[in-house]
């Protein structure tokens, strides 16, 4: 039992003999755990919560879930649930009546918020006049996992052109505009397309240095996501060869070495390359989404939250 997970300082003593050495559940420790939207949802399941903004809306009007100084807190003005509002410890408190002063029920305030967010109380009788031992064990942080177009079949199949060829030389003048080099592409990807191979009627589409398209993978090279066709007539200049679930562009490129960074989420992909290549030397690294209304999953906020990095939102170029 790790003693991190135990306090060093008597918060709370829940169950201390005199006889007897014992150790006592941190609280605090408990509501830091708990502070993520994922514990509301698990102890409020009958509110359907959607994304919104900055928190989460129910279908319930006046009901929202809104992150505000450090915390996850719930805004209730319905009424319903009792009332209950605040964060995740007062809403146990409300929702099963209990009070924390009394041993009995600290002691099950605990236990249901700790389940709620996907930890675990154990509680084991030793031998007599030995103190119970009160174990807590943190909740497993939630990893998101980004860009898993392996499952799903490609739309589209790709042939690649080399950067050398004209339709290479037509894409690198292209992004040179923005003073985007290859290696920044070449980082992010992002490969020049010579044809692509549409899987529902075989037809097969060719591109040259006038209509030149180019194709970027993520996750992997089995994982194509997107192509992107400059002179295409408005409305086809940009098509999905795959779906990708969980698609995060930029994704693997965030660094992992670095104490702190600022992650901005942009609106595009070609906004995502320039602004990488003239802002990661200051620690300012970009991502982006398959589209500029998708909703981001609670497991990619807490994966983000678990990272030290700051998140800013960008608009369209």
């Amino acid at each position: 039992m790790s003693n991190s997970a135990l306090a060093k300082s008597p918060t709370r003593d829940l169950d201390r003999p005199s006889t007897a050495k014992t150790q006592w559940l941190d609280i605090d420790r408990i509501k830091s755990d708990a502070n993520n939207p994922q514990t509301f949802f698990n102890l409020l399941p009958r509110l359907k919560f959607r994304a919104i903004g900055a928190g989460y809306a129910s279908q319930y009007s006046g009901i929202r879930l809104k992150y505000k100084q450090g915390k996850w807190i719930l805004q209730n003005f319905n009424g319903k649930f009792g009332g209950a509002q605040g964060d995740a410890w007062n809403i146990v408190k409300v929702l099963h009546n209990l009070d924390p002063k009394d041993k009995e029920d600290l002691k099950r305030l605990c236990k249901i918020l700790t389940q709620a967010s996907g930890g675990q109380i154990s509680k084991t009788d030793r031998r007599e006049n030995t103190a119970h031992q009160i174990q807590y064990v943190a909740p497993k942080k939630v990893k998101f996992v980004p860009n898993q177009g392996q499952l799903l079949k490609l739309s589209s199949i790709p042939k690649y052109a080399d950067y050398n060829s004209e339709i290479g030389a037509a894409t690198l003048a292209y992004f040179n505009r923005w003073q985007v080099g290859k290696a920044i592409l070449q980082k992010y990807n992002i490969r020049p397309l010579f044809s692509v191979k549409y899987a529902n009627g075989g037809f097969t589409q060719k591109f040259d240095r006038k209509d030149f398209a180019y194709a970027w993978t993520v996750g992997g090279v089995a994982q194509t996501a997107k192509y992107k066709r400059p002179n295409a007539p408005k409305g086809e200049k940009e098509r999905p060869l795959q779906w990708s679930g969980n698609y995060v562009f930029g994704w693997k490129q965030l660094p992992r070495d670095l104490t702190e960074i600022t992650v901005i989420i942009a609106a595009r992909e070609k906004d995502t390359l320039v602004l990488n290549q003239h802002f990661n030397h200051l620690g300012i690294y970009v991502i982006c989404f398959g589209s500029e209304t998708v909703k981001m999953g609670v497991k990619f906020i807490q994966d983000l939250r678990n990272r030290p990095i700051k998140i800013k939102e960008q608009r369209s170029l």
